[in-house]
Parts: C-alpha cells; sequence; structure tokens
C-alpha cells in the first residue's frame, strides 16, 4: 500500500499548486457525482433568476461539474483552474456556449464581462498572504457587470471550528490518505 501525506507534497511550491493538479486529488474527491452538481446548481439557479443566457464565470472551477449544469440550464459559461490537469478533463465537454481556462485567479480574469462569478467548493482563502485573496476579490469584482453578483461556497468557520475532525486517514484504490486540518 502506497501512503499519501498532503505535507509531503508541498514542498518548494505552493501546496495548492500540487495538490489540486494532482491524480491524489482527483481520486480523494472522485465521489462527487453529477447528480450531486445538479442538485447544487438546481437550488442555486431558483434562488438567483438569472436571465436565460446570463454570462457565468467559475473561478476554481476544477473538472467542471457545475459549470456543465449551468451551460445545460442555457447559460453562457466559463470556467477557469490553476491545475491544468482539471482543465484538460474539463475542456472534453466545451461548446460554443461553455469554456474552459488554466488561470490563477490571483490574475485578471476579465473586465465588466459576467452577470455571475461563482466561487464553489470552498476553493477561495488559501493564500497566507492576505494581499492575495484581496487581489482575487478584487478580480471577481472587477469582471462583473454593473449589478452583477459573486456567489462563494464558503466554509462556516464557526460551525467548522467545532465540528472539525484535527486529522484522518483515510484509503482509496490502496492508497491511504493522512489528512490533518
Amino acid at each position: 500500500m502506497k501512503q499519501v501525506n498532503e505535507n509531503i507534497l508541498v514542498q518548494s511550491i505552493p501546496w495548492f499548486k500540487s495538490w489540486f493538479d494532482s491524480a491524489y486529488y482527483h481520486k480523494l474527491y472522485a465521489h462527487r457525482s453529477e447528480k450531486e452538481a445538479a442538485d447544487f446548481i438546481d437550488e442555486l439557479i431558483t434562488a438567483l433568476q438569472p436571465d436565460q443566457h446570463a454570462a457565468m464565470l467559475d473561478v476554481g472551477c476544477g473538472n467542471g461539474r457545475h459549470c456543465r449544469q449551468l451551460a445545460a440550464k442555457g447559460f453562457n459559461v466559463t470556467g477557469i483552474d490553476l491545475a491544468m490537469s482539471s482543465i484538460r478533463q474539463a475542456k472534453q465537454y466545451e461548446t460554443s456556449s461553455l469554456q474552459f481556462f488554466q488561470h490563477d485567479m490571483r490574475k485578471p480574469f476579465g473586465n465588466n464581462h459576467f452577470e455571475y462569478v461563482f466561487s464553489f467548493f470552498t476553493s477561495f482563502g488559501y493564500f497566507k498572504d492576505e494581499t492575495e485573496n484581496q487581489k482575487v476579490i478584487r478580480n471577481m469584482s472587477n469582471a462583473l457587470k454593473l449589478g452583477g453578483r459573486v456567489v462563494f461556497d464558503y466554509i462556516n468557520a464557526k460551525y467548522a471550528a467545532e465540528h472539525l475532525v484535527p486529522s484522518e486517514e483515510k484509503e482509496i484504490d490502496g492508497i491511504i490518505y493522512s489528512i490533518t486540518r
């Protein structure tokens, strides 16, 4: 059995650059289904009531599960992610209204272009330097059209602190994941 320790993966480059682009990450979250994404997007669209062909951006889109659901509802969707392996997976689903790009969220990604900017699956807040997080917020704001909205799927810090499991091990396909929070 192979044992994976997240701390070993983080050596000379920031942990998020190696972790989210690793085969281990994709195996750990392989249980995330299209149905789960569809149910989430259905609830979100019911709450937001966007215009029929609204332009939407998913920042940290991963392999595009949520983007595909949004595009299937008729929206014009762009997904960006730092992990090239995720973007390669997502690109197989591209259409005229669904596009994916490898991009670092700390760098500008449009000006006055989107009605909605989404950050799902707690993909914001990984940077140690607060100015890096502020760059992301500024980029999201700049990418919005007047009256646009940013929607964050972000951890409830109080709940997480009260229910935090400090460490755990999971075995998936003979690989032991040692997860420390």
